[in-house]
């Protein structure tokens, strides 16, 4: 049976680029069978808590708390705090090449990197066992929506919530009684509960008069409209024109939206609320 894994575009083809551009290799250890030499490519791992890509590249990429670079798959938390990781009945690794039998890029590196400006911010990870550790290129596909938003059976309740993306403010939405990995809150909003949203963030980053200097900083999320689709982009600061989009947002059967589920750290929040549930 197959299980679909989510990560973030940006965090995966940082790693993808990473092991494209090292000059060797790590082999695939610990993956039964012959896969031949050595060669750029991710390795999906899956743990108890957890399901992680990595690079094949060598030197390894290190952080600066001495961990190598990893993309985490963005799932859920069941009420109870359990994870469900893709990996089971042994089948906890496989080798995802990037690289064609010639070295040439082959097409899982050329659909990640023809679809970073495209505003389709999520890759998918199909994981099947019958693929015997070795993944093809079918298995990988880029979205902009993100479809199994939470299992059946998720119980919803109104609440109020906040997060930094929002500059603290409170607004109302529909919480899950699941939660992301991270353990933070995912909420449907209204589509004039996200209009208020936007109108508070162009607010908070309107750009400066001319004459006065903008100091460096990092880009801050915008939102837009075009008829029912919501448009997630970066703004830089001081700037009124879209960095780079990052989702598309398409209203589900409630007419909701999941603005930042899995992406921003939503959680509750006890100071007077903005815009209706």
């Amino acid at each position: 049976m197959t299980r679909r894994l989510w990560f973030r575009l940006d965090d995966v083809l940082p790693l993808a680029e990473h092991a494209m551009h090292c000059l060797s290799h790590e082999p695939a250890t610990g993956i039964p069978g012959d896969l031949g030499p050595a060669r750029p490519a991710l390795i999906w791992t899956s743990t108890a808590s957890l399901d992680l890509l990595t690079s094949t590249g060598l030197p390894t990429w290190y952080g600066r708390n001495g961990t190598p670079h990893t993309a985490e798959a963005h799932g859920w938390r069941d009420p109870h705090g359990r994870y469900r990781p893709a990996g089971r009945d042994g089948y906890t690794t496989a080798y995802l090449p990037l690289t064609s039998g010639s070295g040439t890029p082959g097409p899982v590196i050329s659909l990640l990197r023809s679809n970073l400006s495209c505003g389709k911010g999520w890759v998918t990870l199909d994981i099947d066992p019958a693929d015997r550790h070795l993944m093809d290129a079918y298995r990988v596909h880029v979205m902009s929506d993100r479809d199994d938003l939470v299992p059946d059976g998720t119980v919803w309740q109104p609440g109020p919530v906040t997060c930094p993306q929002v500059g603290d403010r409170t607004y109302w939405g529909l919480v899950a009684d699941h939660t992301t990995n991270g353990g933070d809150l995912i909420v449907r909003f209204t589509r004039d509960t996200v209009e208020q949203i936007a109108d508070d963030l162009r607010v908070q980053h309107a750009a400066p008069r001319p004459s006065v200097t903008v100091s460096a900083g990092t880009a801050h999320p915008g939102l837009g409209f075009d008829g029912d689709v919501l448009t997630v982009y970066r703004l830089d600061p001081g700037h009124v024109q879209p960095h780079r989009t990052t989702d598309h947002l398409t209203p589900d059967s409630d007419s909701r939206y999941p603005l930042g589920a899995y992406v921003w750290p939503w959680r509750y929040a006890t100071e007077p609320a903005t815009g209706g549930v």
